[in-house]
């Protein structure tokens, strides 16, 4: 079957080129995965996979209130790590790092052990 994708568990659910190319569409007119599995008849888990399949970065839309009271979709995006002044367990050195793991400073210690 050529421009057809067939699910490997569900024979009766196939994806078509023309479906995908709707899916883009709607993906950059910024419509919510869960909206446009309502168009097609699948789960937003479904049109999830399929984007990460198509390419395409899964987005999570969060509707905030502004200052005036109407909602706005903002998407969100990964928390920047959070540095933390440790430490050293070698030189006793502090330092800032990301991960509790990180222990040696990355100065010398580090580098002498590693």
């Amino acid at each position: 079957m050529s421009g057809t994708t067939q699910h490997k568990f569900f024979p009766g659910i196939s994806w078509t080129a023309e479906k995908d190319a709707a899916i883009i569409e709607m993906y950059h007119a910024k419509i919510s995965a869960t909206a446009i599995g309502a168009v097609w008849g699948y789960s937003k888990t479904s049109i999830l996979k399929r984007f990460k399949k198509l390419g395409l970065k899964s987005r999570v839309n969060v509707k905030q209130k502004t200052s005036s009271g109407t909602e706005v979709l903002r998407l969100i995006h990964p928390p920047k790590p959070k540095l933390i002044l440790r430490n050293c367990l070698n030189c006793g050195k502090k330092f800032e790092t990301e991960s509790k793991y990180f222990r040696l400073c990355p100065d010398l210690c580090r580098k002498r052990y590693y």
